[in-house]
């Protein structure tokens, strides 16, 4: 073999040397760009779903709020029923025929126009609370026969089991 053969095999090996190394490096690179993306979606899931905890949190203390004031209001001492109804929903110690009582009891307070202005008020927040924190909340939530899930359970009312969950705008009663 010639000097010329020995000369083009090795810029030949060379070549493909550094197109084997370029292959690879623009995978090394592909796969890091992956990584990276994945990591950083990970990071934006994770913050999201900080934020939509501190989300929760306020909407919780806000309806807590509007939720103490209302039964405030609704405090009466010629109504002892909806007194208790108030103080169980209050301690979340409230049954689902309690629930459903109470929500009778109010809807009966906004309706009345013998009751006061301030009254009727009250009555109508605890019953925006009362669908926020049970019927949007039980929409959102695992489905019923989930043993995990508590506070679906603990409002269960006979003949609920295996039942689906209200369809938003549907009376409950």
């Amino acid at each position: 073999m010639t000097l010329q053969i020995w000369i083009s095999l090795g810029s030949l090996l060379v070549a493909f040397a550094g197109l084997v190394f370029g292959m690879q490096a623009m995978l090394r690179a592909r796969h890091l760009d992956q990584r990276s993306a994945w990591n950083l979606l990970r990071e934006e899931v994770q913050e999201c779903t900080m934020r939509l905890s501190v989300l929760e949190r306020q909407m919780e203390v806000f309806w807590r709020g509007v939720s103490f004031h209302a039964s405030q209001a609704l405090h009466s001492p010629h109504d002892p029923e909806v007194d208790h109804l108030i103080e169980r929903f209050q301690s979340e110690q409230i049954s689902y025929p309690e629930l459903q009582r109470f929500r009778l009891l109010l809807r009966r307070i906004t309706e009345d126009e013998a009751e006061s202005s301030f009254r009727r008020k009250a009555a109508g927040e605890v019953l925006t609370l009362i669908t926020v924190r049970f019927d949007i909340h039980r929409l959102a939530s695992p489905p019923r026969h989930d043993p995990t899930h508590r506070q679906t359970d603990q409002l269960r009312g006979p003949g609920d089991a295996g039942k689906a969950p209200p369809v938003p705008g549907q009376s409950n009663l």
